[in-house]
């Protein structure tokens, strides 16, 4: 991905990310960049098909503003077994409920906020936000925000 950037002296610099591989927290194997949509990318393990999405990345799938429904989901939950792949150390992944009226438990890491799918649950979260979106919508349009 070519980023470019605008220092204090007014010159351009381009600056070339390379997307880092990292470790699937599933089954270990290493992962690839997945193109999502034009300039969205997520780390996508090749043996399992899940995928790690960065804070924010979730909720940019669907038109969303937050990841989660409720951002306090975030604090709720308990330490699984997966480690985050991005922090360092022995940072354990939370699994939480990803709203309260489904039972769809999604691994978040409480460090960074990046949150890991297992396969094909990346398409029943979007359609939740999206459900959810539309309803906060009719709230706010009906007055009973």
């Amino acid at each position: 991905m070519l980023q470019l950037e605008i220092d204090s002296l007014s010159a351009i610099k381009f600056k070339l990310e390379i997307p880092m591989s990292i470790n699937c927290p599933k089954c270990n194997s290493k992962t690839k960049p997945f193109n999502f949509e034009a300039d969205l990318f997520f780390d996508r393990c090749e043996d399992c098909k899940g995928m790690w999405m960065d804070k924010g990345e979730l909720a940019s799938t669907s038109g969303s503003t937050n990841d989660f429904p409720d951002p306090n989901t975030i604090t709720s939950g308990s330490p699984g077994t997966k480690n985050c792949p991005k922090c360092l150390g022995d940072i354990r992944l939370s699994e939480v409920l990803f709203m309260k009226a489904n039972n769809i438990l999604v691994d978040v890491c409480k460090r960074c906020e990046g949150i890991w799918l297992d396969s094909k649950e990346l398409s029943q979260l979007q359609a939740i936000l999206r459900t959810h979106r539309i309803e906060q919508k009719k709230k706010y349009f009906s007055g009973k925000s």
